[in-house]
């Protein structure tokens, strides 16, 4: 399968890719724990992404996932060849890790795709800032949207057993009761903001988030 060469390639995990391929083609019920965490655009090979991209498509038709019905789907499409072959598509069996690490693999593919889209993001911000055709705040505060959707994306909400939970919200009651103060953390000077928050919380990820020219970067 041919890939398009660059002077330094842009982040990638060839191996991580192939192997989710396969664990969907092995077990259909994979599927559902990849398309959770990925779009065929984070794959990094065309072939890859169109692979997927059928996989997807099986799946809204309500058909098993196997070598048959992709290879079936991409001959109908006309996309064998610009998927590797019928050849490739068979390779995706070949020497498939422990699917117990399907989870790992999948990070992977997710950490290179936020790489390769932040690399992409920084060349565009380079491009505008050497033409000079526009205000560098006005660029800067494109490029701080453009990074504030990409974190948006990479953040994962999820279920957290209340066994979890007891132990460190028992400590802020503890806390808070003893010293008589609302300000757990670090004050931030603003009133309104440290007693939503009782102050910013060591391990926190804070993201300030506004519509550009709102006064994010003077604040």
């Amino acid at each position: 399968m041919s890939t398009q060469t660059l002077e330094r390639a842009l982040p990638h995990n060839i191996d991580a890719e192939r192997s989710v391929l396969g664990a969907v083609l092995v077990n259909n019920e994979n599927y559902y724990r990849v398309i959770e965490n990925l779009k065929p655009e984070d794959f990094y090979l065309d072939g890859h992404r169109l692979i997927f991209r059928k996989m997807v498509e099986l799946i809204e038709k309500s058909k098993a996932i196997d070598l048959i019905t992709i290879q079936e789907e991409l001959v109908r499409s006309f996309q064998l060849e610009a998927a590797g072959g019928i050849s490739y598509l068979a390779s995706l069996l070949d020497g498939i890790p422990h699917l117990v690490n399907i989870d790992h693999y999948i990070e992977f593919i997710r950490e290179k795709s936020l790489l390769r889209q932040m690399v992409n993001q920084a060349h565009k911000v380079m491009a505008e800032c050497f033409d000079q055709a526009e205000p560098a705040e006005e660029i800067l505060d494109r490029a701080e949207q453009a990074l504030f959707n990409l974190s948006e994306k990479r953040m994962r909400g999820g279920f957290v057993s209340v066994k979890d939970m007891e132990l460190p919200a028992t400590r802020l009651l503890e806390k808070l009761y003893t010293e008589r103060e609302m300000i757990t953390g670090v004050a931030t000077g603003f009133r309104d903001i440290d007693r939503l928050t009782s102050g910013l919380q060591p391990g926190d990820l804070v993201i300030l988030a506004a519509r550009p020219s709102m006064g994010k970067t003077a604040l």
